[in-house]
């Protein structure tokens, strides 16, 4: 079986009646935003996506590590709201382990001052950065959600940071959506399956 939730991107709340597709098979999430799919399934990878009419829609990639001998698989991710007017938001959704991944984002210089938005400084919607981390996450899944309110010019510089020391980065099945308004345009990147190191600069 294959189970998971469908979390909203800003708040972290369970989205209901989510359309989940792994490969084949398809769900519609609960109340809660879960969702349960039964057959089998085998090591390898697997594309996903999730479709609902008030969100972004969500397409990713996910892999069943050699070695997995469970009946049960999990798999959560987020969906984002619709961007507004002038808004920029990267998610990061991943599996288990790492139980915690930290985005990162290096504004240029605004008003006279660049910044480093992070769990420690989270920013803010409407005074410089005009940024912020929506949510921290710290047990594994996600999402850490960044929002950039009002784009500046110049180079903003995102990255992710392995803070717990189990699992790797490579193994994470870590996956960012960066989302444009007005129409959820912009890109999927997954993590690379190769490297070392606690720093992915995306």
């Amino acid at each position: 079986m294959l189970k998971g939730k469908v979390s909203n991107a800003v708040n972290g709340n369970g989205v209901a009646n989510t359309l989940v597709s792994i490969d084949n098979n398809s769900a519609t999430t609960d109340e809660d935003g879960n969702y349960e799919m039964y057959f089998i399934f085998n090591v390898g990878q697997y594309s996903v996506n999730a479709t609902n009419d008030q969100f972004c829609p969500f397409d990713g990639l996910f892999s069943i590590p050699e070695g997995y001998s469970q009946n049960t698989y999990e798999y959560n991710m987020s969906v984002s709201p619709f961007p507004e007017p002038g808004e920029t938001r990267m998610v990061l959704n991943w599996g288990l382990e790492p139980s915690d991944l930290d985005s990162h984002l290096k504004t240029p210089e605004i008003e006279g001052q660049t910044y480093h938005v992070m769990y420690s400084n989270k920013g803010s919607a409407d005074q410089a950065p005009f940024a912020l981390l929506d949510i921290d996450d710290t047990s594994g899944y996600g999402p850490e959600t960044f929002t950039i309110k009002q784009s500046f010019s110049g180079t903003y510089v995102y990255y992710i940071y392995q803070f717990s020391s189990s699992g790797s980065l490579a193994e994470s099945n870590g996956t960012i959506k960066i989302y444009n308004s007005p129409e959820c345009d912009g890109e999927t990147i997954i993590v690379p399956n190769s490297g070392e190191g606690r720093y992915w600069y995306v």
